[in-house]
């Protein structure tokens, strides 16, 4: 994890206390945090991620809104690369995610 943004990872932790979430691991209950994750998490699945990958990469997109951008590495490998997801909008107003970083 690195820290992009410290006035964003400021906002979050003000909006989303841990004192609030400590009985489980979601997000608020219909706060725009736990919205993006659902929002992200359906669009990459739908884009043929395994559901594990895309619960990782919704996970991503709601830390980089956080000022914090999580990095992955291959098996022993030390070449940590941003784990990132591109957002896009249809004709419709449905959200599309995809990959578009490291393996």
């Amino acid at each position: 994890m690195v820290v992009t943004d410290p006035a964003a990872l400021d906002s979050f932790l003000s909006n989303y206390p841990a004192s609030e979430n400590q009985s489980n691991e979601d997000y608020k209950p219909s706060s725009p945090m736990e919205d993006l994750y659902i929002e992200a998490k359906r669009g990459f699945t739908n884009s043929g991620l395994s559901d594990a990958v895309a619960e990782e990469r919704a996970n991503a997109v709601v830390m980089a809104e956080a000022g914090i951008n999580l990095l992955k590495a291959p098996a022993n490998s030390t070449d940590f690369k941003q784990i990132q997801g591109t957002k896009e909008i249809d004709s419709n107003g449905n959200a599309t995610f995809t990959k578009s970083d490291c393996p």
